[in-house]
């Protein structure tokens, strides 16, 4: 982000944004869980790492601001608790 002019806060406000939603992260990565008990673990696995591809991608291709960098931490940081508990 320092490349892309965009001032140090930005990342701490992402950061800020993402231990925000702590108890919306912990109920989607029990929803993985219960997923993952029910559907084949590959499937769930595909499905979530499918989207975090999607996340990063459009993150790259639209213009950087702090809404962007905002909802990027914060699905990221869903995805990463859902294969962690997949």
């Amino acid at each position: 982000m320092m490349n892309a002019s965009m001032p140090k806060s930005y990342g701490s406000s992402g950061l800020l944004i993402a231990a925000a939603c702590l108890l919306l992260l912990l109920s989607f990565g029990y929803l993985s869980g219960i997923l993952s008990g029910r559907l084949p673990k590959r499937s769930v696995l595909v499905f979530i790492y499918a989207a975090r591809a999607a996340v990063i991608t459009l993150f790259l291709l639209i213009p950087f601001s702090l809404i962007s960098v905002l909802m990027f931490s914060a699905f990221i940081g869903f995805l990463w608790l859902a294969a962690e508990n997949s």
